[in-house]
This record gives structure tokens, C-alpha cells and sequence, in this order.
């Protein structure tokens, strides 16, 4: 979102993060400090808040009956769209998405694109942690696949060993 309200609270270079999940939010902003894209992390934890997202012709308003809280209450309002077993962060980019002048790797006035390094690097890290879990999760089955070889080599001895028991036990009886 774009609120006011987040610059207000945050200034024109950092940006509110709000988050259902503690660890996918501590993941991002340790990532958003290693791109030097600024975040801070901003609570949905206030019913009283959200109470001023009930609507009066819907359920919910996208709007809120006041102004206070109004970064919060627009994530509480996205919140509302998003199912309790996802794990979800949202960015109000309100203030850096836009430069008044020229400051670190924002050279002109305008634009700044700002999220997109951070997110890219969200991206790659956990593009390479599900490397990691797929070459974990390959060993594991590569391990109990030997193991399950060793298994299959014991019982095909002791077939062994049983038919050599049966054929004596044939060849007394057959006496």
C-alpha cells in the first residue's frame, strides 16, 4: 500500500512491514538491511484498530472510520484476504518509492523502485535453502535406500541359509 499515514510514522526513506509470521519477518528485514533498502516492522495486533475496518454496507471497509493507525488498518484490511495458513508479509512503500532528491543508490529525482533489490534477494536465499532441503531430503533417501539394499541382501542369505535347512531336512527325511 501507499498510506500517508506509514511516512508519517516512518519518514520518506524507510518502509512499514507488517507480517502474520515472525520468522518470514525477521528473514526479510535481515535482508532488506544487506540491500540498504530501509523497513521497519509495524504491528496488526490492535483489535481496537481493527474494529474500524467494519463496514457499514459490508463486513469490511477498505477504508477506516478514522485516520489513526491508518498504515495498520490498511494491512489489517489485506489481512482480511488471506488465508490463516500462509504465511504473508506486506511493505508499505509509501515513502521510498518515491525520490524528492538524489540519496544513496538513487541517483535522480523519482522512481525508486524500492523493494525490488530486497525482494530479489529474498528470492535467491530462498531459492538456495530449498537446494539445500532438496539435497538434504535426496541424501536421507539415498541413505535408506542403502539401507533398505543391506536389508534386502540379509533376507536373500537367509532365503538361502532356510532353502539349505530344508534341503537337509528333505534328504533326512527322505533316508
Amino acid at each position: 500500500t501507499l498510506t500517508g499515514a506509514c511516512i508519517v510514522a516512518l519518514g520518506e526513506y524507510t518502509a512499514g512491514l507488517f507480517g502474520n509470521n515472525e520468522e518470514f519477518i525477521e528473514q526479510y528485514l535481515r535482508i532488506s538491511k544487506k540491500t540498504g533498502e530501509r523497513m521497519w516492522n509495524l504491528p496488526m495486533d490492535d483489535e481496537l484498530l481493527k474494529e474500524n475496518l467494519k463496514g457499514d454496507f459490508a463486513d469490511i471497509a477498505n477504508l477506516a472510520k478514522t485516520r489513526y493507525g491508518g498504515a495498520i488498518t490498511a494491512a489489517m484490511f489485506l489481512q482480511e484476504f488471506v488465508k490463516e495458513n500462509i504465511k504473508w508479509i506486506h511493505i508499505d512503500i509509501a515513502g521510498p518509492a518515491w525520490a524528492n532528491k538524489p540519496y544513496k543508490y538513487h541517483p535522480q529525482v523519482g522512481g525508486t523502485g524500492f523493494g525490488v533489490r530486497t525482494a530479489l534477494f529474498f528470492l535467491k536465499e530462498e531459492n538456495e535453502n530449498q537446494k539445500i532441503e532438496l539435497q538434504n531430503t535426496k541424501q536421507a533417501l539415498e541413505e535408506k535406500d542403502s539401507a533398505l539394499l543391506e536389508c534386502k541382501e540379509e533376507m536373500a542369505l537367509k532365503e538361502l541359509e532356510l532353502e539349505e535347512v530344508l534341503a537337509k531336512i528333505e534328504s533326512i527325511l527322505g533316508k
